[in-house]
């Protein structure tokens, strides 16, 4: 039987406009710090479920309501958004995507992120606010950790503590 391609995964890509980008960055990486010191839930859920990590999934999962930093993030996406859902040609007749949950995960060495979905989500996107890179070939998996340009989706550099934010 011929291999058929019947729900290919369409990944987009993109770096944020690069005014600015590391004061911003900069200043999303503070509150993320921030919030996992500050958040006892936070820290009480990440302790049972997320082991090594932080996450405030549980505790915290609107951020751009909360705080005027992640509002900018969402005002700086919303373009990415757009885009995407164009590129995807999504028939919105009409209706509007808008970001409906917005969380910070921190993901120290050592940590996993086990493979999951976003079951009630249109979209589901990462902006990786301090990232590592992810190497996979013939002699395994490693990972080098450093500070990169901003991005969104997978470029070879996945997150370190990054920020999931979701779309309805």
């Amino acid at each position: 039987m011929p291999i058929q391609s019947l729900f290919p995964t369409q990944i987009y890509s993109a770096h944020l406009p690069t005014s600015g980008w590391r004061k911003f960055n900069d200043r999303l990486r503070r509150e993320c710090q921030q919030l996992r010191q500050d958040d006892v839930g936070g820290q009480r859920w990440s302790k049972k479920n997320y082991p090594g990590g932080y996450t405030s999934y549980n505790s915290a999962c609107r951020m751009h309501l909360l705080s005027p930093t992640f509002a900018l993030l969402e005002r700086k996406l919303n373009r990415h958004v757009q885009a995407y859902a164009r590129g995807l040609e999504l028939d919105l007749e009409g209706r509007e995507l808008t970001m409906t949950d917005c969380w910070v995960n921190i993901m120290p060495r050592g940590t996993v992120h086990t493979l999951h979905l976003h079951p009630h989500s249109s979209l589901s996107g990462t902006y990786y606010v301090q990232s590592v890179t992810h190497t996979i070939n013939g002699d395994g998996y490693s990972q080098r950790f450093s500070l990169k340009r901003n991005a969104l989706g997978l470029t070879k550099t996945e997150g370190y503590a990054a920020i999931t934010a979701q779309s309805s």
